[in-house]
């Protein structure tokens, strides 16, 4: 039997409302370039030595957008990826900013300052 959802435009409205905050709170972290969406686990060490396994949310050639459980300084970190195949790539990032993403998550933006490491390991698959 064939059964039609019945149109609930009041959802496509609030899909566009969410859409549009979220492009209005990208307009004001301009300066780091065409973002692309690029969600993939990560590992941020700061340079006192503190290190946290975070989230990559955006990626751009020149800056990075991150969510994590704690809040990061301004200043330099060390961002890892480490893909399903082993390659371990290190990023030096230059945090800017930092605010409360929302129940016990922060989101933060910065510069790509270097990619000082890429390294060919064994894979666990």
């Amino acid at each position: 039997m064939f059964c039609e959802w019945p149109e609930l435009p009041h959802c496509g409205r609030a899909i566009h409302r969410l859409l549009t905050v979220g492009q209005e709170e990208d307009k004001r972290e301009e300066g780091m370039g065409v973002r692309y969406p690029f969600f993939q686990t990560v590992s941020i060490a700061t340079e006192s030595g503190e290190c946290q396994v975070a989230f990559c949310r955006d990626i751009s050639n020149d800056g990075i957008g991150l969510m994590h459980r704690m809040p990061i300084a301004p200043g330099e970190v060390s961002v890892t990826f480490t893909s399903r195949r082993g390659c371990v790539t290190k990023v030096s990032v230059r945090i800017v900013w930092c605010r409360v993403g929302g129940e016990g998550w922060y989101i933060s933006g910065g510069y790509v300052l270097s990619v000082p490491t890429v390294e060919e390991t064994e894979s666990e698959e």
